[in-house]
């Protein structure tokens, strides 16, 4: 069968008004080269590593394009636990969902597959920005598909999309339940995500935040 050419994708993603990362997925589809490929930095965007250091109260964290966590503040730490600078994948979130159940010890039941279907489309809208020569990237997702049915059968769905803003609750084990928003800021630039998780309006997470800060970082290894 003959390979549509890059003109020809390029009008169809236009008429189908495809997003960034969909024309990207698209494009590796059809077995052409994406438009304008991302190559992300090794080091923290400096503006992501203002604002994270300006968010000392409010939990956040910077990850890469692939949601590996780079960086985070004290109060990231003291609701997630450590995340950076682990060995292997063990710093990307969605290899820890997926290969490590324990990790989603901290996230309410009801919105697992929600959660697990999120980081899947995550992963697939990164890994279109990447070289399709990324060892890195494409030896993520082998590693998930061999030790993970679930993320296999999700993978397999072929969804596409970058994480955005939702709401969230966390099961923290010190202080309890806290209603929270996750928001996703991205540095067009790097690729790089800030990640923030602020109180939702009327809950009690502002007081837990600050028992927190008190109680200093914890693991839940």
């Amino acid at each position: 069968m003959k390979t549509p050419s890059e003109a020809a994708l390029a009008s169809l993603a236009r008429a189908m008004r495809l997003s960034s990362e969909e024309q990207q997925h698209l494009f590796r589809l059809a077995g052409q080269r994406p438009p304008e490929p991302h190559s992300p930095l090794a080091h923290v965007d400096p503006a992501m590593q203002y604002l994270l250091d300006v968010l000392d109260s409010t939990p956040a964290q910077v990850c890469d394009d692939l949601l590996t966590v780079v960086a985070q503040n004290r109060a990231a730490e003291a609701l997630l636990g450590a995340w950076t600078g682990l060995p292997g994948y063990e710093s990307n979130v969605t290899w820890r969902w997926f290969a490590d159940p324990a990790s989603r010890e901290l996230n309410d039941p009801a919105e697992h597959e929600r959660i697990g279907r999120a980081y899947a489309a995550d992963l697939r809208a990164g890994l279109a920005k990447r070289s399709m020569r990324d060892v890195a990237a494409h030896g993520l997702v082998a590693d998930l598909l061999a030790r993970s049915r679930e993320f296999a059968r999700v993978w397999e769905e072929h969804d596409v999309a970058a994480l955005s803003s939702a709401p969230k609750r966390i099961l923290h084990p010190l202080v309890g339940d806290l209603d929270l928003q996750c928001d996703v800021v991205l540095s067009p630039a790097t690729g790089h995500r800030l990640v923030l998780f602020r109180p939702r309006v009327g809950s009690d997470a502002v007081a837990k935040f600050d028992l927190l800060t008190v109680l200093g970082s914890q693991s839940f290894d």
